[in-house]
C-alpha cells in the first residue's frame, strides 16, 4: 500500500493521503477532493487522480495540460505507474510517494544567519557582466535571467536600489519562520483573510528600508519559495493599494511565475499594472535569480534610470 505525503508545511491531519484498493483519490482545488491543494489559485478542480491496482500505485494527469502536474520534475503527459520515493508537483504544491509505513524527512529549519557577506559594489563590477537573457513566458510577459553567474541578485538589488522604490514581499508563515521584529516590517496584509488562508500564509511587506534590511530578510528565507521584490510604478503604498486584488499571487515566488507563464493575456497585464517588474530568488523550481516585467521592458533600463 502508498501513501502520498505533502511536503510544505502543514497541519498533520493534512499530512498523508493513504490509498487504498477501494477507492479513486484525487489531488486538486476542489472542495470534494481528497487532498485540496494549499495553492490553488487557477488550477482545475480535479488535476491528479490516483488508485491501486493489487500492489501497483497508478497515477493520471486529467487538467489535459502536462506542464500542471510533475513526476521527479518531468511534465506527466496521461497515466504513469507510481514507485516508492518518487517526486510530484501539482500546480506548486509538492508531494513525495512513500510506501505505507515509511516517513519523509519534516521539512527543515531555516539555517541561521552566520555572517554577513561582503558585497562588492557594483560601480566596481565590468557592464559586461550585467547582460540578461530574455525567454518570453507569454506574449505580455518576459523572463530575464542573468548571463553571468557573478551578476548576482545582491549586486542587482544594489544598483537598483539606489535608482527606485523596492517593496519585499515576504511569506513567513509558509516558510516556518519567526516574524522578525523590525521597525520596517508592515503589518500581516493576509491578518483579514480566511482561516484556510492564515493558517498557512502570512504576508508582510517592506518598503523605504535599507538594502542590508532587505538582504538579511531574504537570508533568513534562502530556499524557501517565501520572497518576492517588486519595483512599483508610482510610490510603494500606490502601488500596494492598486495590486490588492492581487496579494495571492505574490505570496511565493514559484506561484507567480507559474502564474504569469499560464494565465491570460489580460489577467497577466492586469497583474503587472502596479508594477514595473518582479525580482524572484532562486528557490526550489527556480534555479537562478530572475527579473519578470512585461514584454516591453528590458531589464538594464531599471538600473540605469532610463
Amino acid at each position: 500500500m502508498y501513501c502520498i505525503q505533502r511536503l510544505s508545511l502543514c497541519d498533520e491531519r493534512d499530512r498523508r493521503l493513504v490509498l487504498d484498493h477501494q477507492n479513486v483519490a484525487t489531488i486538486g482545488s476542489g472542495s470534494a477532493v481528497s487532498f485540496r491543494l494549499h495553492m490553488s489559485f487557477g488550477l482545475p478542480l480535479v488535476c491528479l487522480k490516483l488508485w491501486m491496482e493489487e500492489d501497483t500505485c497508478i497515477a493520471r494527469n486529467v487538467t489535459g495540460d502536462p506542464e500542471l502536474v510533475l513526476l521527479n520534475g518531468q511534465p506527466l503527459f496521461d497515466i504513469v505507474q507510481l514507485e516508492d520515493g518518487d517526486s510530484l508537483q501539482v500546480g506548486s504544491d509538492q508531494f513525495l510517494v512513500l510506501l505505507a509505513g515509511r516517513e519523509a524527512p519534516n521539512p527543515s529549519p531555516a539555517a541561521p544567519v552566520v555572517a554577513v557577506p561582503v558585497v562588492t559594489p557594483v560601480a566596481e563590477r565590468s557592464d559586461a557582466l550585467r547582460t540578461f537573457r530574455t525567454v518570453p513566458l507569454n506574449r505580455s510577459v518576459s523572463r530575464h535571467e542573468p548571463r553571468d553567474a557573478r551578476w548576482t541578485l545582491e549586486d542587482f538589488l544594489g544598483r537598483l536600489r539606489s535608482l527606485s522604490s523596492v517593496i519585499q514581499f515576504v511569506n513567513f508563515r509558509h516558510a516556518g519562520v519567526e516574524v522578525p521584529r523590525r521597525r520596517e516590517m508592515k503589518s500581516d496584509l493576509f491578518e483579514k483573510m480566511p482561516a484556510e488562508v492564515t493558517e498557512i500564509y502570512s504576508l508582510h511587506t517592506i518598503t523605504d528600508a535599507a538594502l542590508g534590511t532587505h538582504l538579511d530578510v531574504a537570508r533568513q528565507l534562502i530556499g524557501r519559495d517565501a520572497c518576492v521584490w517588486a519595483v512599483p510604478v508610482s510610490d510603494a503604498q500606490t502601488s500596494l493599494a492598486d495590486a490588492k486584488l492581487y496579494y495571492a499571487w505574490l505570496a511565493r515566488p514559484s506561484v507567480l511565475e507559474m502564474t504569469l507563464r499560464q494565465s491570460p493575456r489580460d489577467f497577466c497585464v492586469s497583474l503587472m499594472k502596479p508594477f514595473r517588474a518582479f525580482i524572484l530568488p532562486e528557490c526550489k523550481g527556480i534555479n537562478t535569480w530572475c527579473i519578470l516585467s512585461a514584454s516591453s521592458l528590458k531589464p538594464e533600463e531599471l538600473i540605469t534610470g532610463k
